[in-house]
């Protein structure tokens, strides 16, 4: 199970696919671009109302600090 990204007539966040109009898909990347900008670790930021209010779902983006460092292999 594939999480899609597609043109559609209009916005929508659903089990299937995040969509809409290729301006509002490139207005969700500046959103979540700025959002991710300013979040902090721990933040969960949610997109529905920003993207596609009226959608059965919701994009939440959930902040973490980088796994990596937590990983002694990834440093040695």
């Amino acid at each position: 199970m594939h999480l899609q990204i597609g043109t559609w007539s209009q916005p929508e966040i659903s089990d299937h696919w995040i969509a809409g109009t290729l301006q509002e898909l490139s207005s969700l990347a500046s959103v979540i671009k700025g959002a991710v900008d300013h979040a902090k670790v721990g933040d969960c930021v949610s997109m529905r109302q920003d993207f596609a209010a009226n959608s059965p779902y919701d994009l939440i983006l959930e902040i973490r600090d980088d796994p990596a460092k937590e990983d002694s292999q990834c440093w040695e």
